[in-house]
């Protein structure tokens, strides 16, 4: 009995389904659209630098003074306009806000992918 071969049957297995492009992201976008939040504790070495905070620069570097630094708030709030000799830091804030959002926006996307 232990000398005899083990027959082989002829039947084959259940056919294989052909996977449509239509499904496949269908399921890409359910996985996408269910997929958990990040944990808090998930790093990625590789953010890019935010950018340095122009008013600590610029105090840093002498091109403010700390009687300045009210009537700047007061301005950033909207309440008030900056006097003539102070006119220079609306273009620096500007350019500061755009790089500090497409900054926010590149780690955002870099942190999602990774």
């Amino acid at each position: 009995m232990g000398d005899q071969p083990i027959p082989r049957t002829t039947r084959k297995g259940p056919a294989r389904r052909k996977t449509d492009q239509t499904e496949v992201i269908a399921r890409r976008d359910y996985f996408a659209a269910h997929a958990p939040d990040l944990p808090d504790w998930f790093v990625v070495n590789d953010l890019l630098a935010k950018p340095t905070k122009i008013l600590r620069a610029h105090a840093e570097a002498g091109r403010i003074q700390d009687k300045d630094f009210m009537v700047i708030n007061q301005w950033a709030r909207g309440e008030t306009t900056l006097p003539e000799e102070l006119e220079w830091l609306t273009d620096e804030r500007r350019q500061y806000l755009e790089l500090r959002e497409s900054c926010e926006r590149d780690c955002a996307a870099l942190r999602f992918f990774v």
